[in-house]
């Protein structure tokens, strides 16, 4: 990786040699082999070319870096922060976000992707973790979240202290709502979506991590579970007869079927909760709490 106009300027190639298939422009004037793996570390090396000291690469740049691969891909905008006194011209897929940094937010990771090159100032996990919280919305939050949760990159102790050092801060409302819905036993992203649509429109928040002991000794944990109202969502069919049998009240939400038909999934979980008990918000009833 390299900046173009030193290159030129070395006589180690020509403007015209920049722009073969040879070489892939990442950002400004920034350079780098072709061949190289195009993903988020890439571009993450590229911006800090551009950027001063004490700039810190943050947010679901950060969380990449710190291996939760889904946190952004090589076509994502990099997220930065900035202390107010370092001035960071603007830069075209870099989203610059100027706060206070302390010492103990930072830390520095070395990228696979480039060889003899300094590592990367980020952001620690837990000050990953908050300004992810605060700043994207929150399906997408919760998503990387748990994912860091189950990494061991955090623990909910990690998030009630966050919650309380940022108290009153710019987004905490925002923050407080995707640290409560986070959780370690979520499996992937699509399952973390999910989760955290349905709870913004209006269910009670699930379990994932409820047992439930079959006739025959068996022990199974539905993908979401409400205990109170023996109800339940499956995301694949292979276990919703075993979870019948047992006296409960499955639905089949495969992933393209959160995706695509979300109004329709949540409808009929609702109607599920309804049979058992469970009362439906007015704010719902009404169309003020609408999936997102």
């Amino acid at each position: 990786m390299f900046r173009g106009a030193d290159a030129v300027r070395r006589d180690l190639l020509t403007e015209h040699q920049l722009r073969s298939l040879a070489w892939i422009r990442l950002r400004q004037d920034v350079y780098a082999d072709a061949r190289l793996n195009r993903d988020h570390a890439l571009v993450c090396r590229a911006v800090a070319m551009r950027t001063p000291p004490g700039v810190v690469i943050a947010g679901p740049s950060a969380a990449y870096l710190h291996g939760i691969d889904h946190a952004a891909t090589f076509t994502d905008d990099v997220h930065i922060l900035a202390p107010s006194g370092i001035r960071v011209a603007a830069q075209r897929g870099v989203r610059i976000h100027v706060t206070r940094i302390a010492p103990t937010d930072t830390t520095t990771i070395a990228t696979p992707n480039t060889r003899n090159q300094p590592a990367l100032p980020v952001t620690a996990p837990d000050r990953t973790a908050w300004d992810i919280a605060a700043r994207l919305p929150t399906p997408r939050a919760v998503a990387i979240l748990d994912a860091m949760l189950r990494h061991n990159l955090l623990t909910p102790t990690h998030l009630t202290t966050l919650v309380n050092r940022y108290a009153g801060c710019r987004g905490s409302k925002r923050a407080h709502t995707a640290f409560d819905l986070a959780d370690a036993h979520s499996p992937d992203p699509t399952a973390s979506h999910l989760r955290t649509r349905l709870v913004q429109a209006g269910i009670p928040k699930p379990q994932l991590d409820h047992a439930v002991t079959l006739t025959a000794g068996l022990t199974i944990l539905p993908d979401l579970a409400w205990p109170t109202y023996r109800v339940a969502v499956e995301y694949t069919p292979h276990r919703i007869a075993l979870l019948t049998a047992a006296g409960w009240l499955v639905i089949h939400i495969p992933p393209h079927r959160g995706r695509k038909d979300f109004p329709a999934a949540h409808r009929e979980l609702c109607q599920a909760l309804t049979r058992r008990g469970w009362k439906e918000p007015e704010s719902t009833i009404h169309g003020s709490s609408r999936p997102l």
